[in-house]
């Protein structure tokens, strides 16, 4: 029997649980070596990695923790772009276009916004010159980054280069927290 499969309620017990420590711990902006040492914390708790390690092998429940609890976990956190740009009082009364990987809405014919990982900077600012060279009377092309504060991202000099590639392809960039 795999964990997906765990009969009844537990399994479900476990990610609630699992979620609520990482909302505790503010997961969305702990460092790299501050989540290492949760995950190892959860996985020699009886009641999370004890439990989980029943039905899958103890070596599997990182990676369960990891790859499907946590995953889905900042998948849900993360800004969704039309609250993003309501709350950032940004025009968008007409969705002209939307896209997918990265995600990205044309409003009224003329603005392109692009929500991403800061990680897949590249990605986003190709992309959202791609999407903006066949856009007749573009007047804003912004690209808004999140998960930011981990890794090379706190880095100020490795954010200027990111904004300075951006502005060779005349994209804005907007770190969002």
């Amino acid at each position: 029997m795999s964990l997906l499969e765990l009969p009844g309620n537990p399994r479900q017990d476990i990610i609630k649980r699992v979620r609520e420590l990482a909302d505790k711990a503010d997961w969305y902006h702990l460092k790299i070596h501050e989540r290492s040492a949760l995950y190892a914390q959860w996985v020699n708790d009886p009641t999370i990695g004890g439990e989980l390690a029943k039905t899958e092998g103890a070596e599997r429940v990182r990676i369960f923790l990891k790859d499907t609890v946590i995953k889905q976990y900042m998948r849900e956190k993360r800004p969704k772009l039309r609250y993003l740009l309501k709350q950032m009082s940004l025009d968008c009364r007409y969705v002209t276009r939307e896209f997918e990987k990265p995600v990205a809405l044309l409003c009224d014919s003329k603005r392109l916004y692009t929500l991403a990982l800061a990680k897949e900077w590249r990605v986003a600012i190709l992309s959202a010159y791609e999407r903006a060279h066949g856009v007749t009377g573009l007047v804003e092309n912004l690209v808004f980054f999140t998960d930011h504060d981990v890794d090379r991202y706190t880095d100020r000099s490795y954010k200027a280069l990111i904004e300075s590639a951006a502005e060779k392809l005349d994209v804005k960039v907007h770190w969002i927290r």
